[in-house]
């Protein structure tokens, strides 16, 4: 009787970001002139929308964190609502980013489709994170919110780190949002900081994109004021973010499929 033969894990291999820029690189002029739109429909049209249409942002941190404290749901949903629609991008891209690496093209139409029945799952899965790190943040309550705060934070970050494989993970193994936190964990073991520096280098450069955004907008808006004025300081952020979150999403797909190589399934 023959048995098959037993695999071992693979070696555990450092995940090398410079490989996967340069691939991201590569990906972005082949493709991304599909990319860009598929961004535009999920990500900028939503900000957008919320901007125009939904509550004033407060015009300082003091004046946004007392607006959370009085009425929080108005602001919070006009950040989330954008954010959470914008993940439907994120897969997509993903998925065929992933698909043309491994020398499947997957038309957009059809990684859309996939993407929204992978959405609900990353949904399902970043509330569970979000609940975990609270349920932290109230046990150190008792000690006070400075404690509470010093002990969630650092979760936080370790746990933006080690999952940012979830996404692309999703997008091509659709699984139960329990299961796909513990597979996204598997994935950057070995790989701690390095995740963790590509999430703060992203995270950073977010910003810095945006910031700049934002200071081409405002001066443009201001030379050409009314409306028009307006509507180009809130669109030229909007829309640095978003080719920002095409460059992110093929970034970590690459990552992805970096670490994906290296663990058995």
């Amino acid at each position: 009787m023959n048995t098959p033969p037993v695999r071992a894990p693979l070696d555990p291999a450092p995940l090398d970001p410079a490989r996967a820029l340069d691939a991201t690189r590569a990906s972005v002029a082949r493709d991304g002139s599909i990319y860009l739109p598929i961004a535009g429909a999920f990500v900028l049209l939503p900000q957008l929308a919320t901007m125009l249409l939904g509550p004033q942002m407060p015009a300082s941190t003091d004046a946004m964190m007392k607006l959370l404290t009085t009425a929080p749901w108005p602001l919070l949903l006009s950040l989330l609502v954008p954010a959470f629609i914008g993940l439907i991008a994120d897969l997509t891209i993903s998925r065929m980013v992933i698909d043309a690496a491994d020398g499947r093209a997957t038309p957009p139409r059809a990684a859309l489709l996939l993407a929204l029945r992978a959405w609900p799952l990353l949904l399902l899965a970043f509330a569970t994170l979000f609940i975990a790190v609270m349920g932290v943040a109230l046990v150190a309550t008792p000690l006070g919110m400075t404690a509470a705060i010093l002990l969630a934070m650092p979760l936080g970050l370790v746990l933006m780190a080690r999952m940012l494989p979830l996404i692309p993970l999703l997008s091509v193994e659709p699984r139960a949002p329990f299961d796909a936190l513990q597979r996204s964990w598997a994935l950057g073991i070995g790989n701690g900081w390095r995740l963790f520096g590509v999430a703060l280098v992203l995270r950073m450069a977010a910003l810095i994109v945006s910031a700049f955004g934002g200071v081409v907008g405002n001066g443009l808006g201001t030379l050409f004021g009314g409306g028009l004025g307006r509507f180009v300081q809130l669109a030229l952020p909007a829309a640095a973010v978003t080719a920002m979150s095409v460059v992110t999403s093929v970034l970590v797909a690459h990552v992805y499929l970096q670490l994906r190589g290296r663990v058995r399934v």
